[in-house]
């Protein structure tokens, strides 16, 4: 199981409404708890999501390679950036309203963040390792993957259009 020891313990992603957008890409608003190993905030709700249960989760994508994860207390925009056949480069901001820089605990803090999203990052990695070890078998079957993959289908959908035209 993909993120069992960060988030994936506080998700039931056969819930996720996987809302399709135009041009590949997704929109799913759900329940998850905030990005932190105890599955609780460090700061608290932003401002703009006051009105929000701490159990406010968000995400989207944007074709080509622009993915924006939110929970309760922070927006985490991520640019992938494809360097070769077999590297790419990924690029995670993780936003915090202004007003918490001047916490005496903010640098604390974030560097708990860091090592949840470390951790993510980590689990993703291990995984996508694994899928294309697997691809290289002549004994690999593709198969389902997760209930999310209705967004992965639109994608690819979208990324054949653009190459071979559609109809």
């Amino acid at each position: 199981i993909v993120h069992k020891d960060t988030f994936g313990k506080f998700l039931k992603a056969e819930e996720m409404p996987v809302q399709l957008e135009a041009d590949g890409g997704n929109t799913i608003i759900y329940e998850g708890a905030p990005h932190t190993f105890d599955g609780k905030p460090l700061f608290g709700k932003m401002p703009q999501l006051a009105d929000q249960p701490d159990s406010f989760a968000a995400t989207g994508y944007l074709s080509p390679n622009f993915h924006l994860f939110a929970r309760i207390e922070n927006m985490r925009p991520c640019v992938h950036w494809p360097l070769s056949p077999t590297r790419t480069r990924l690029v995670y901001y993780n936003l915090f309203p202004a007003e918490w820089f001047d916490r005496p605990d903010f640098t604390e803090k974030v560097a708990q963040y860091r090592r949840y999203y470390d951790e993510v990052v980590n689990e993703d990695s291990a995984m996508i390792e694994s899928l294309q070890r697997a691809q290289s078998s002549v004994k690999y079957e593709p198969g389902r993957m997760s209930t999310l993959e209705k967004g992965l289908h639109n994608l690819v959908n979208n990324h054949i259009e653009r190459i071979f035209g559609g109809g």
